[in-house]
């Protein structure tokens, strides 16, 4: 075998061995601080959708495991009268990923969005053109056509979900 190819390939290897070394080292310092975020993200999120005044219970799983971004919900209530749930559901697409927390009313309504993570590519123009307006109350829900169709897409399945698992939640509540 020529010595430049095994040179090479131990270089190569070397370099893989440091860069994932690296990478694990990054992630074992900053994993913690990476959960503390999104469990500020998601409090400022909740405050966000019904308020800073209502109360929100631990979050709770969904109960249905067919959900493909729905993962949990939070009950929504201000001195004892309820205001909604707010889920959480998180998704990919080949332009990145989206969390989001997505408020919906009794009359199974949605409410707001919150996102708490917007790796889209397109990610400036999905909120500028998608979130802000609907949250704004104008634009309705599935009309996803906005610069940012695919982020706005995955969103919307997330909603159609929420609304669901609501219905559901509902109607086991009335039975």
């Amino acid at each position: 075998m020529n010595k430049k190819y095994l040179y090479a390939s131990l270089t190569l290897g070397i370099i893989a061995a440091v860069a994932a070394g690296v990478i694990g080292l990054t992630n074992y310092f900053t994993k913690d601080r990476i959960v503390e975020n999104e469990k500020k993200a998601t409090i400022a999120g909740l405050e966000e959708i019904f308020g800073k005044e209502a109360t929100y219970g631990e979050a709770t799983p969904v109960k249905e495991k067919t959900y493909k971004y729905v993962y949990e919900y939070y009950l929504a209530t201000q001195n004892d009268s309820f205001l909604g749930y707010v889920f959480k559901g998180s998704g990919y697409n080949d332009y990145g990923k989206i969390t989001a927390l997505i408020g919906i009313k009794p009359n199974l309504e949605v409410k707001k969005y919150y996102v708490i993570v917007n790796d889209q590519t397109f990610g400036s123009t999905f909120m500028k053109n998608y979130i802000n307006p609907f949250n704004e109350g104008n634009r309705d829900l599935d009309d996803v056509t906005c610069g940012a169709t695919y982020s706005a897409t995955l969103i919307n399945s997330m909603a159609h979900e929420s609304l669901t698992e609501a219905e559901r939640l509902l109607s086991e509540e009335n039975k």
